[in-house]
């Protein structure tokens, strides 16, 4: 079972690129015939047509094909199959896509419900159900289910998956868009703050991952008004990147301004010139 692509970019989207539609067309057309309609083979040849379609925003052939591939799964395979559950969460993306909530969203609820109970609460593709059906109620507006059920995902992620889990990452990821979105800033924060120190506990401070982070959390932190906490970070910052660029690089002199943006913020106007007297 794949996360819905529009939900988080570490997945992306399986985009195998318009041009090769007509093969995939042609192919599936072979694969009807022989292996037939449910086979493996078959089922694959119509995700990938059907994401290519998706890829190329032909939604409602996207729609069509994921829904004939749900079908023929559940008549070959039963509707507890693995299979089954990925088609019919792979078709509710479709309709996510589509912006057609009224249809995706019942489709998300009835493929948790079916892989907690088939596959059980932690298992991987629960987790990802649970994060896509959170994200459909956040894009139709109801970011207060979308924040609960992120919740759950992320502590169902962090106990069968660990904290470092490529997917336990991505939904704390979405959970920390979903808490910016409803103005719960600390809440996010703590969650930047988090990812941060696991960062550079794992690559170092130096690294483009934690400096990523760093400057996120710091440019979170600015916004929200916690100024002396986007100031200890764009510090870090700027020291990060004279050191690994050089004073005069323009990744440096970048940082320098974030950081005589906040110092003027903060009133330090003294340290702002120092630090960037350009400005």
């Amino acid at each position: 079972m794949r996360l819905n692509p529009s939900i988080v970019s570490i997945y992306g989207a399986m985009d195998h690129g318009t041009g090769e539609i007509p093969r995939l067309e042609q192919t599936l057309v072979s694969c009807e015939r022989s292996p037939g309609p449910g086979h493996p083979d078959t089922l694959a040849i119509q995700e990938r047509l059907a994401v290519a379609y998706q890829a190329a925003r032909r939604f409602d052939e996207a729609i069509t094909v994921f829904g004939q591939a749900l079908a023929d799964a559940a008549r070959v395979l039963g509707a507890d199959h693995p299979d089954t559950l990925s088609a019919q969460n792979n078709l509710a993306n479709a309709y996510h896509a589509a912006g057609r909530f009224d249809r995706a969203i019942p489709l998300y609820e009835q493929t948790l419900a079916d892989s907690e109970r088939v596959l059980g609460a932690d298992h991987p593709d629960t987790i990802a159900s649970a994060a896509n059906l959170a994200a459909a109620y956040q894009a139709a507006g109801r970011l207060d289910e979308a924040i609960t059920r992120y919740e759950r995902a992320l502590a169902d992620a962090e106990r069968a998956l660990g904290p470092d889990d490529a997917s336990t990452i991505a939904v704390r990821s979405t959970l920390m868009q979903a808490y910016e979105a409803a103005g719960r800033t600390d809440e996010a924060i703590s969650l930047r703050m988090w990812n941060l120190a696991h960062a550079e506990l794992g690559y170092g401070p130096d690294h483009p991952t934690a400096m990523g982070m760093r400057m996120m959390l710091a440019g979170t932190c600015h916004s929200a008004g916690r100024l002396a906490e986007a100031i200890q970070l764009y510090e870090q910052d700027l020291a990060c990147y004279q050191r690994i660029h050089g004073p005069g690089h323009v990744k440096t002199m970048g940082a320098r301004r974030r950081l005589a943006g906040v110092y003027r913020d903060a009133g330090r106007l003294d340290d702002a010139a120092a630090i960037d007297p350009g400005e």
